[in-house]
């Protein structure tokens, strides 16, 4: 199945909260205190992602229908060019 990329929707939060919690538990399990890992992903749960923010652009992966991950799409119009020729 090939992945789709769009905006995440309301039906997204749960999933994506869910994938959020686990990579950063793997990225930083045995490194910060277990205590700090639970705290921050009860955090997490409790207030959802915000990508509903007018001022933040997140991007969806979904592969089979099922969110598959999510990250911000970032545009930095200061590191565009035009060459006029």
């Amino acid at each position: 199945m090939e992945p789709i990329l769009r905006r995440p929707i309301g039906r997204d939060t749960a999933p994506l909260v869910e994938l959020y919690a686990r990579a950063r538990r793997s990225c930083y399990e045995g490194h910060l205190p277990e205590a700090e890992l639970v705290e921050w992903s009860e955090g997490l749960r409790a207030e959802g992602l915000d990508h509903d923010r007018p001022d933040r652009l997140w991007t969806c992966a979904e592969v089979g229908g099922v969110p598959a991950g999510v990250g911000p799409a970032e545009h930095d119009h200061r590191r565009m060019e035009l060459d006029l020729g």
